[in-house]
């Protein structure tokens, strides 16, 4: 997996953790007036469980490991790992106006 880095903050990521060019902290501070944006907080807001939620704010807020999650929230690093992977994907497909709503786990 490629290395990309934000356009605002300068940190690399791996490419299945931005959007466009941005990292998910930096995509959700975007311009006001940007839809894509608007589209990203409804998808956070309406379309994650809350495990889900809370492994977004533990990896990117309080900038735990996925090991360290795991242990938070009872799963396996493994677990934990596919689906921060599965969260992301879901971002991008929703951000880019095909709003997928199936969960399979």
């Amino acid at each position: 997996m490629s290395k990309c880095q934000c356009v605002i903050c300068g940190k690399w990521f791996d490419e299945s953790e931005m959007i466009d060019e941005y990292c998910l902290d930096c995509y959700v501070e975007a311009p006001k007036d940007d839809p894509q944006k608007q589209k990203l907080k409804d998808f956070l807001q309406t379309e994650l469980t809350r495990a889900e939620k809370l492994i977004l704010v533990f990896y990117y807020y309080d900038e735990m490991t996925f090991r360290e999650i795991a242990a938070t929230l009872n799963l396996s690093e493994k677990r934990v790992a596919q689906m921060h992977s599965y969260i992301i994907s879901r971002a991008k497909v929703f951000t880019d106006g095909t709003e997928g709503k199936d969960k399979f786990y």
